[in-house]
């Protein structure tokens, strides 16, 4: 009797926090408020400044400013020029990858097996073989010693 295996299920997906631990709703609760609040400080000002942009009288700054764009760019320039040398150190070493993986010494595909050989090794002879090749679909059964069972051969 052979045994039968449940499918895998992908992505495993958790439906139900009742399975769980207690202390990992609690950490998932806190990391992703405090990632929240990680966000919100960092885009304090942006914030601030769309509160003040929506708030009555629409569409005009009432109690903030637009922030100084020398200021803003000093402190953005050193990311943006490690950005840039990201890029070029990526596209310089995916070009390097190019040459070398082009440069290797490629094999040349080894010669198509003869009709006979082939047949011979499945223990066939070579007119059935090339029958079964024009052929659209073929279901072919082995044995257990890897010849084929000509007894369970569909046409």
């Amino acid at each position: 009797m052979k045994m039968q295996l449940k499918p895998v299920v992908w992505p495993p997906l958790i439906k139900s926090h009742r399975n769980l631990p207690g202390w990992m709703l609690v950490r998932d609760v806190v990391l992703t408020l405090l990632a929240w609040a990680t966000l919100a400080y960092f885009l304090r000002e942006p914030i601030a400044l769309g509160i003040d942009y929506f708030r009555y009288p629409l569409f005009e700054l009432n109690t903030t400013t637009l922030p100084d764009m020398a200021v803003v760019w000093k402190r953005l320039r050193p990311f943006a020029e490690l950005i840039v040398l990201a890029m070029v150190w990526l596209l310089v070493s995916v070009q390097v990858w190019r040459k070398r993986a082009l440069a290797r010494n490629v094999c040349e595909l080894p010669l198509a097996l003869p009709p006979d050989q082939h047949a011979a090794l499945f223990g066939l002879d070579t007119r059935t073989l090339l029958a079964w090749q024009q052929q659209r679909i073929q279901i072919v059964h082995f044995t257990h010693d890897g010849a084929v069972d000509l007894g369970f051969i569909q046409r």
